[in-house]
């Protein structure tokens, strides 16, 4: 078990952590829990995440909609306790400029 904390201060839980990205993509392909996510923004840029279980940008959202991480937040992070099963993969479409993320989830 792997543990990261953001600007809040607030423990975050998770077993894997996927590579960096800095545009949309399908992070995992196949049934696998989504736990959340760790966002670096370039200080300025508001970044816009949707996240679907599917291989692209289309499909069931594990999200209600859309959510914002604010530019100024640097580092930031959040977690779902229980994880979104994902049965297809999970792919997260990003927009804004400068930032880059990494998938937080459990093997499904």
């Amino acid at each position: 078990m792997s543990y990261w904390t953001g600007n809040s201060g607030l423990l975050v839980e998770y077993i894997q952590q996927s590579e960096t990205h800095k545009s949309s993509t399908c992070a995992r392909i196949g049934p696998v829990a989504f736990a959340g996510l760790s966002v670096r923004t370039n200080g300025t840029d508001d970044l816009h995440f949707t996240v679907y279980d599917s291989t692209s940008d289309s499909g069931v959202k594990l999200l209600p909609g859309d959510f914002i991480v604010p530019g100024s937040a640097n580092l930031w992070a959040f977690s779902l306790n229980p994880n979104l099963m994902g049965w297809n993969g999970i792919y997260i479409k990003m927009s804004g400029d400068g930032g880059e993320f990494q998938l937080l989830y459990n093997k499904g």
